[in-house]
């Protein structure tokens, strides 16, 4: 039961973020590039007049799959290496993003411009995050490798932990 809140608690937690990250995202692009984006991908329109409420919607479902592939594929591959889990996770993400630009209609097929920066976009917030979870990883490591280290010593002269 236990494990169950646990898997739930990380899915809340990574949709809430998501979900947060993405509304501020669009938010400070519309702010920064309103009249740029006129004519941009149908989510982002009408810049001026704020996120509508069927936007706001779309991130949610957008949250919420990405979530759950992440956290389920997280749990299905932990025994794949990181690396493969990482990206394994962000072609699943990658699919399900491009199923949602088709089914909401962000991004039309009569331009090939729109999807490029759209495989652009995910892949550098990709890499930006694999650098984060990683250089994470790797600090943790040696963390617990120091500990390690420490404890060795302590169990090879036990007279000097007292």
């Amino acid at each position: 039961m236990d494990n169950k809140k646990s898997i739930l608690k990380a899915f809340l937690r990574l949709a809430t973020i998501t979900f947060a990250c993405t509304v501020l995202a669009m938010s400070v692009a519309g702010w920064l590039a309103g009249d740029i984006m006129e004519g941009s991908p149908a989510v982002l329109i009408p810049i001026d007049a704020g996120l509508s409420h069927f936007t706001i919607f779309q991130i949610l479902v957008f949250s919420l799959i990405n979530s759950g592939l992440t956290v389920f594929l997280g749990i299905v591959l932990k025994k794949l290496m990181y690396m493969w889990q990482l990206i394994t996770i962000m072609f699943a993400c990658l699919v399900a993003s491009a199923a949602l630009a088709v089914a909401f209609q962000w991004l039309s097929f009569d331009s090939l411009g729109p999807w490029l920066q759209f495989a652009g976009s995910f892949a550098a917030v990709f890499i930006i995050l694999a650098i984060i979870m990683v250089t994470k990883t790797r600090l943790k490591d040696k963390q617990y490798e120091k500990l390690l280290s420490d404890y060795k010593a302590k169990q090879k002269n036990p007279e000097e932990s007292i």
